[in-house]
């Protein structure tokens, strides 16, 4: 993608974010910040997730660290 697509790109995302409301977009930013403390709180407390994860999952000390950073990265996403 050159440079005018990944502009164009950004300016289609700006404007999706104007179409919002402004109880919309505090919506989207408090989403955001639960999706983030959560995805730390992998890192800092595993033993939490270690117990809920399903036992149909393999290596749960490894998934839960990757989730975390996952869920992570979609609440960036979602800023």
């Amino acid at each position: 993608m050159g440079a005018r697509g990944r502009s164009a790109l950004l300016r289609s995302a700006v404007a999706r974010l104007r179409i919002l409301s402004t109880a919309q977009r505090i919506a989207v930013v408090v989403a955001a910040v639960f999706y983030i403390v959560a995805g730390s709180l992998h890192f800092i407390k595993p033993e939490l997730y270690i117990r809920i994860m399903p036992p149909y999952i393999p290596w749960h000390a490894a998934m839960v660290p990757v989730s975390g950073a996952f869920e992570i990265l979609g609440g960036l996403g979602l800023l």
